[in-house]
C-alpha cells in the first residue's frame, strides 16, 4: 500500500511539472534536470556589467605597467647618474641622484596606491577617512 501511494505521489507530482513547463521545449526530463535559462534582456544586462568590468580593469592593469615603466626608466637614469657621480667622485651628484630615484619610487607607489584605492571595496575604511592618521598639537583633541 505505502509503495502503491509513493508511486501515485510521484506520477501526481511528475504531471503537475509537466503542465507547468508545457510551454517549454524537449521532453520533462531533460526540463528537470538541467538549469534553467535566463532571460536574453538578463544575459544582455549580465554582459554589458562584465564587459564594463573587464574594460575598467585593463584600463586600470595599462595604467598600472604604464607606472611600472616610467619607474623602470626613472631608475635607470638614476643608475647612470649615480655611475658618472661614482666616476667622478662628485659627492652631491651621488646625494641628488639618490633623492631622484627615492622620489621615483614614491610616485610609482602614489600611482599604484591611487589605483588600488579605486578598486576598494564599497565599506572600507581606511585611517585616512577617519583624520586618524591626523597628528594632533598641543591642547588639541
Amino acid at each position: 500500500m505505502r509503495l502503491g501511494t509513493a508511486a501515485l505521489t510521484l506520477a501526481f507530482g511528475l504531471g503537475i511539472v509537466e503542465l507547468v513547463s508545457a510551454q517549454e521545449s524537449g521532453n520533462w526530463f531533460t526540463r528537470m534536470f538541467t538549469p534553467a535559462t535566463k532571460t536574453s534582456a538578463a544575459k544582455k544586462t549580465e554582459d554589458e556589467a562584465a564587459a564594463k568590468a573587464a574594460k575598467k580593469n585593463a584600463a586600470s592593469a595599462s595604467r598600472l605597467t604604464k607606472a611600472k615603466a616610467d619607474l623602470e626608466r626613472r631608475q635607470a637614469v638614476c643608475l647612470k647618474v649615480r655611475e658618472i657621480a661614482l666616476a667622478t667622485g662628485d659627492d652631491q651628484l651621488l646625494k641628488q641622484a639618490e633623492q631622484l630615484d627615492g622620489r621615483a619610487w614614491e610616485l610609482y607607489v602614489a600611482v599604484k596606491n591611487r589605483l588600488v584605492d579605486s578598486r576598494r571595496p564599497i565599506g572600507e575604511v581606511r585611517a585616512k577617512d577617519l583624520g586618524l592618521n591626523k597628528t594632533s598639537k598641543k591642547g588639541e583633541r
